[in-house]
């Protein structure tokens, strides 16, 4: 989706349904809107979702991220890692418990964008990693993650940490 195109369902959107398959789903560009009941990115299978450009993805309920053992799920606001970094999007979660949460699988929540000052106050819980490789991302969320390689630095969540990158999470 991209350009200012629009995508509403009443119904949830899996990416990565079921266990072999890879789905990738690229909201990006100012007035682009991806909005869903509820989101799952790697379910059974290998998921990725990009919000980037000024794009937005609203969701009722919080966005789970490689629910199966085996699965991986990638959620990216601004680029994949390994792509240049590009201007990031907006990811609005409207559940009160947690805006991402993650599952059995690997997963990652990358942020690979060009701003200064990207605030992210989503709530992020379960096993999962933060990767901020570029930009400056603050964390402002009551954030309740854990896990990843013992390389990574943790807040609470091992996080890896390159170029200029600040990262502040809230209560620290």
């Amino acid at each position: 989706m991209q350009n200012g195109g629009t995508l509403t369902t009443s119904g949830n959107t899996i990416i990565g349904l079921l266990a072999g398959s890879t789905g990738t789903v690229l909201v990006t560009g100012n007035g682009s809107v991806l909005d869903t009941s509820g989101i799952a990115i790697g379910s059974a299978g290998n998921g990725s979702l990009t919000i980037s450009n000024g794009a937005t993805v609203n969701a009722d309920t919080p966005v789970v991220i490689a629910n199966s053992p085996g699965s991986i799920g990638n959620l990216n606001i601004g680029a994949a890692p390994g792509d240049a970094p590009v201007a990031p999007g907006t990811l609005n979660v409207l559940s009160s418990v947690a805006a991402i949460s993650f599952g059995a699988g690997t997963g990652a929540v990358n942020f690979n964008h060009t701003s200064s000052d990207y605030l992210f106050g989503g709530v992020i819980a379960g096993p999962c990693e933060v990767n901020v490789l570029s930009g400056v991302t603050a964390l402002t969320g009551a954030n309740s993650y854990t896990g990843g390689p013992p390389s990574r630095v943790p807040m609470p969540c091992w996080s890896s940490l390159r170029t200029r990158t600040s990262v502040r999470q809230a209560g620290l």
